[in-house]
């Protein structure tokens, strides 16, 4: 049995959303690189360290909470993104 899929749903019929759905997507995948990027770099640079034994692993661990804190702060940055159509800043 298929189904009826689709990648959104315009429910007001304004095909501006088309456009705030781009934008929205590129900046979510733009932030989900720059999370894994600051990751792997706190990660990769506190935990060898502690596992040669050059390095506290209590260290090592407060700088993996602050590599999951900066990750949040870094997603909740997407609220204030400006996702309007190029179109519409121009009215004002």
């Amino acid at each position: 049995m298929a189904g009826n899929n689709s990648d959104f749903l315009l429910i007001d019929g304004d095909l501006s959303s088309v456009i705030k759905v781009v934008k929205l997507s590129r900046n979510i995948y733009k932030k989900i690189r720059e999370n894994i990027f600051w990751a792997i770099i706190y990660n990769l640079g506190t935990i060898p360290f502690a596992m040669l034994a050059f390095l506290h692993p209590a260290i090592a661990e407060l700088v993996m909470a602050g590599s999951s804190m900066s990750v949040v702060a870094n997603a909740r940055k997407l609220r204030k993104e400006n996702i309007e159509p190029d179109y519409q800043k121009n009215k004002d």
